[in-house]
């Protein structure tokens, strides 16, 4: 009888060290609030007084979901909290087939109004989305109703979410929205290629979001970026299939917020319709919103449709619908200062890159530098389009000289040296120029503009618009030290 004895006396300290470690954790598993866990009961009622329980503990309490299946209906895990919410969840979630389970919610999980939380464990929120996806009318009609989304952070703050996986969400599967300070990392987001609007994550009015070395592969935007959204960083991101990592859309609604400061970099794109891709709808309301401030580089795109997009005819709906009048308006969306830098792979379309800018707001500060993309099609040539994009060169110009150029112009301005904004011309020389207008009696002219340093000596006429100093008061080799008027805009 000795060892029974002794294994029951190991048995009962264990499971009572156990509980202190958990008291000094303020540990809450919802086993012990009454979840049941057979795949089948409703879970939800359980899982929302383990959270309320913890909600209302100082520290950092964690709520914990071991191993097994619990079906929950929707629910709303709602803040603020006393501590540093932990959602540890080693089990499956499971949503309701039955959209009438919904009760009008469009979310499934919503975290509303915390300040601090955790969510990891390596479980699975199962958004059960092919009961539903057949019964989505978004891909039709303007007017629809959204299916719910399987994840909301919405006005939370300090949020991390790491180390699980969301699958088949009936709508998106993650959205944040009016939210600060968020971290999606290593998080695994899966639905099938032709399952509708099942974007992986939904930024909209939030920001300083990081989403780094996170696996998406979806029926639509492995990442879309919506309006009033700012500081927004994407590193490490895996995205295929689906639809790329896309800005917007935008321009749909009047009265939107810009887009400011996103970065995408170090990102990997297989098999996607699109690549880094910036969407706006025809038409809207003046003043448009703004989109400035982006940064694509670095990224590897393989066999993928439209690997670099500027969209501002943005209408995913029938020929009917996108022939409505305001539609065929002009995008009112300004976009300037967006930079492609270091994009290399293969393109599944001969158009690699396509800059579909708005006639009446055309795209200001476009940078494209480092781009290698081939064509799918051996020894085809990649082709670019571009319409009302206004790019500055790249190519630099240095050291050219004008010398003992004379005779007769037939335009009024004889000299113009327009050079790029992005590399201004250095080291030009205009010496001994004498040009003569047509017109007798009326005197020729030159304009520059982006000259960073040059010499003008001997004749001139017209007179240069490049100026420099007197030579005993600097050095003409210094282009540092010249100076450039007239500059035209």
């Amino acid at each position: 009888m000795a060892f029974p004895l002794a294994a029951l006396f190991f048995l009962v300290t264990a499971r009572w060290c156990l509980q202190v470690a958990h008291a000094g954790r303020q540990v809450f598993d919802v086993m012990d609030f009454g979840a049941i866990a057979d795949g089948e009961t409703d879970d939800s009622k359980a899982f929302l007084r383990t959270w309320t329980k913890a909600c209302a503990s100082p520290g950092r309490p964690s709520v914990v979901v071991p191993k097994g299946e619990y079906r929950l209906h929707p629910v709303v895990f709602r803040g603020p909290c006393k501590g540093y919410m932990e959602l540890r969840l080693a089990g499956v979630l499971r949503a309701p087939d039955d959209l009438a389970a919904f009760r009008g919610s469009h979310e499934w999980i919503n975290f509303a109004s915390v300040d601090g939380l955790l969510v990891t464990g390596g479980g699975t929120f199962d958004g059960r989305g092919a009961s539903s996806w057949h019964l989505n009318e978004c891909p039709r009609n303007p007017n629809c109703t959204p299916l719910p989304v399987s994840i909301k952070l919405g006005r939370v703050r300090n949020v991390t979410i790491t180390g699980v996986t969301s699958l088949d969400s009936k709508f998106f599967h993650v959205i944040i929205i009016g939210s600060q300070d968020v971290a999606i990392h290593r998080v695994t987001i899966r639905a099938p290629r032709d399952s509708p609007n099942t974007d992986g994550v939904h930024i909209q009015a939030s920001s300083n979001v990081r989403i780094t070395d996170t696996a998406v592969a979806t029926g639509d935007d492995c990442v879309s970026v919506g309006p009033g959204s700012a500081d927004i960083t994407m590193s490490g991101v895996s995205c295929g299939p689906g639809h790329g990592i896309s800005v917007g859309s935008l321009g749909r609604r009047p009265g939107e917020q810009d887009v400011r400061g996103l970065r995408v970099s170090n990102c990997t794109f297989a098999g996607t319709a699109n690549g880094v891709r910036i969407k706006t709808w025809r038409g809207g309301v003046r003043p448009g919103s703004v989109v400035s401030g982006l940064v694509f580089e670095d990224i590897v795109m393989r066999k993928v449709r439209n690997p670099i997009i500027i969209d501002q005819e943005y209408c995913p709906y029938s020929s009917i619908s996108c022939r409505h009048e305001s539609a065929q308006l002009p995008s009112v969306v300004k976009i300037s200062d967006v930079k492609f830098k270091n994009i290399r792979g293969v393109s599944a379309t001969q158009v690699a890159v396509k800059l579909s800018c708005s006639g009446a707001n055309p795209c200001h500060g476009l940078e494209l530098r480092d781009i290698d993309l081939s064509y799918v099609k051996r020894s085809v040539a990649t082709e670019s389009r571009c319409a009302n994009a206004q790019l500055p060169s790249v190519v630099k110009i240095s050291d050219v000289k004008f010398k003992n150029i004379r005779g007769v112009s037939a335009t009024q301005v004889a000299v113009k040296l327009s050079c790029s904004g992005a590399s201004p011309c250095h080291g030009l020389e205009l010496r001994d120029i004498d040009l003569r207008y047509v017109k007798r009696g009326v005197a020729t002219e030159s304009r520059c503009a982006n000259i960073a340093g040059g010499i003008a000596g001997g004749t001139l006429v017209p007179p240069s618009c490049i100026r420099v100093l007197p030579t005993d008061s600097c050095n003409e080799s210094d282009p540092s030290r010249l100076l450039t008027s007239e500059f035209e805009n």
